[in-house]
């Protein structure tokens, strides 16, 4: 079979995900790259920018959380396929959003802490990497 690449640009609203209604986006995150198929897998490269909405988890503050997700997935026609990376792909129908969001909650960290202006408080907050 042919292999071939086709250029892919979405812009993705919170109406796009059905997991992220918890996180605030006032702006569209935005995917950029390349879906191709070579021998029977079905790659998608590319990735997502933005910004969520998170609460910071000691003072529930707003927190404008920037992301730049890398999306790097194998996916298949064939449900036979041994491989635990590659998602299968039913009725032919890629759901772009799911694929993209499932990585996007991964890269969210467990606690986000935003940086307090206030004196009432001796700590300063940063962003907590992911464990």
């Amino acid at each position: 079979k042919t292999s071939y690449s086709k250029k892919v640009e979405l812009d993705l609203d919170k109406e796009s995900f059905t997991s992220l209604n918890n996180y605030k986006i006032e702006e569209p995150l935005k995917f950029v790259g390349t879906i191709g198929e070579k021998v029977n897998l079905i790659f998608l490269d590319g990735v997502v920018q933005g910004v969520l909405i998170l609460n910071c988890s000691r003072c529930l503050e707003e927190v404008n959380y920037p992301i730049n997700v890398e999306i790097h997935e194998k996916l298949s026609r064939n449900s036979g396929n041994e491989d635990a990376d590659i998602i299968f792909i039913h009725n032919d129908i890629i759901d772009l959003a799911t694929v993209l969001e499932n990585d996007i909650l991964f890269s969210i960290p467990l606690k986000v802490l935003s940086i307090e202006s206030t004196f009432r408080r001796a700590s300063v907050c940063i962003f907590l990497p992911k464990a």
